[in-house]
C-alpha cells in the first residue's frame, strides 16, 4: 500500500475528524484525554501530530490511517509518546511499523532528545495472544524496552469507580544511547508525565516513585 508519512503542524478540521475517529476507536474511554488537547496542541505546537495517509484513495483526500502524538516532557530531555494507533481496517498490514520508524527519523532530525517514553496497558499473565501482550511485543520488536524499575506504575482512574489502572512504561533509546535509565531518571520521567497528563494526581506520582525507590 503506497503511504505518505508526514507531520501535520496545522491540521484541518477534516483531518482532525479522521484523527479523532482513529483515536477514539483504538483507546478505551478510561485512557482517553479530552480530544481538544490533541486538536489545540497540534495547532499551537504543544503536540506534534504525525500521520500515515493512504495514497490509493485520492478521491477521499488520501485518508489518514495512522496517528502518533508526541510532546516534550516539562523538565526532562525526553519525548513522551501520547498516542500511537492505526485505524482498525488497516491494521496488520505493516503500517504501524512504517509509521513508528518515520516517527523515529522525525524525532532524530528535529528534537535534541536521546529517548522516547510512553505508557502501555499492563500485560495479561498467561495470555500471550491478548492484545495488551501483543502490543508490548510489537514495541519490543522495534527495539523498545519495558522500564522494569517502574513495575508498579499506574494511572489514576478518573471514572466514578475511582482507584488506579495498572500500566507499564516503555522506552526507546535514541541517538546511539547505550545506558539504561537509572532510578533518578525514571523518577523524573514519572514526575514529568504526571505533570503533563495527570496534573491533579501528584500524590500518586510520588507514591509510585517511593515504591520504586523502596524496591
Amino acid at each position: 500500500m503506497p503511504l505518505i508519512f508526514e507531520h501535520l503542524p496545522n491540521p484541518t478540521d477534516e483531518q482532525l475528524t479522521r484523527v479523532r475517529a482513529i483515536y477514539e476507536s483504538n483507546f478505551p474511554l478510561v485512557m482517553q484525554k479530552p480530544f481538544a488537547i490533541i486538536a489545540q496542541g497540534s495547532r499551537n505546537g504543544a503536540v506534534t501530530l504525525l500521520v500515515a495517509r493512504d495514497q490509493t484513495q485520492p478521491q477521499t483526500g488520501e485518508p489518514i490511517v495512522g496517528i502518533a502524538t508526541l510532546a516534550h516532557l516539562p523538565r526532562t530531555p525526553v519525548l513522551y509518546l501520547g498516542y500511537f494507533a492505526v485505524d482498525l481496517p488497516w491494521q496488520n498490514q505493516g503500517i504501524g511499523r512504517q509509521l513508528f520508524w518515520f516517527m523515529v527519523r522525525f524525532v532524530t532530525e528535529n528534537a535534541a532528545v536521546d529517548a522516547m517514553v510512553w505508557e502501555v496497558e499492563a500485560p495479561e499473565p498467561g495470555h500471550p495472544a491478548h492484545i495488551r501482550n501483543r502490543r508490548i511485543r510489537f514495541y519490543e520488536q522495534l527495539g523498545a524496552q519495558v522500564v522494569t524499575l517502574a513495575s508498579t506504575y499506574r494511572m489514576p482512574d478518573n471514572t466514578p469507580d475511582g482507584g488506579t489502572i495498572p500500566l507499564r512504561l516503555m522506552w526507546l533509546p535514541m541517538r546511539g544511547r547505550q545506558h539504561p535509565p537509572d532510578r533518578a531518571e525514571v523518577a523524573a520521567w514519572i514526575s514529568d508525565i504526571y505533570d503533563l497528563v495527570y496534573p491533579s494526581s501528584e500524590g500518586l506520582a510520588a507514591q509510585i516513585i517511593a515504591e520504586m525507590n523502596a524496591g
